[in-house]
């Protein structure tokens, strides 16, 4: 089985419209590391095995992830489906995006504006 298979390929939609995240479309019910793509191309992965807990604020614009070394701030918009599939271990990759390509994603998904990562 090639990686096409398996995973998700660019996250955009029938509509051609952007996602901010890729969900596993492997064989196993979850996948093992979280990346973390930053606007400036930049990345960070995290194993979901060290993922303590997280917490979804009400108004789905914040997210936090605790890492055993590391926590994770997420700003954005609709998290909370994006909140539940990490709860699954089912996100591949997490983006942020750019402001001025804001208009390119859907507006009923999750929005990611940016993430805080610290140790």
């Amino acid at each position: 089985m090639s990686n096409d298979d398996i995973f998700s390929q660019s996250p955009v939609d029938q509509n051609n419209q952007k996602h901010c995240y890729k969900l596993y479309k492997g064989g196993a019910d979850h996948v093992r590391n979280i990346m973390f793509v930053l606007a400036d191309g930049a990345q960070f992965f995290h194993n979901y095995y060290y993922l303590k807990s997280g917490e979804c604020i009400a108004n789905q614009k914040l997210m936090s992830l605790q890492f055993a070394s590391h926590s994770v701030r997420v700003n954005g918009e609709r998290l909370l489906p994006l909140f539940k599939a990490i709860m699954l271990h089912q996100v591949e990759e997490v983006s942020e995006i750019k402001p001025d390509e804001v208009e390119r994603y859907d507006k009923e998904k999750p929005i990611i504006y940016s993430f805080e990562i610290q140790p």
